[in-house]
């Protein structure tokens, strides 16, 4: 009787384990889709494959499409020539 008392022991604790560290696991699976800062930031890494792919125009569309609030600037620099005698 002792012997069949470990063994259902050994097996419901096992069964326990399992059940906890696939509920874990599953939570924190939830938790990464649900954190907006993982979404954005996902939604930026798309954006920029975009206009690597695509330009610069494709990117503005897609951040408008997924309701990003954008603003482009083209930053101009003049820069002297010097000669060097």
């Amino acid at each position: 009787m002792v012997k069949n008392d470990l063994s259902r022991r050994k097996v419901l604790a096992t069964a326990g384990a399992i059940t906890v560290g696939f509920g874990a696991s599953g939570t924190v699976v939830a938790r990464e889709r649900d954190d907006p800062s993982e979404k954005f930031t996902r939604q930026m890494i798309q954006a920029q494959q975009i206009a690597k792919q695509e330009g610069l125009e494709e990117r503005q569309k897609y951040l408008d499409r997924i309701g990003i609030n954008h603003m482009e600037k083209d930053h101009q620099f003049a820069v002297q020539k010097k000669r060097f005698v």
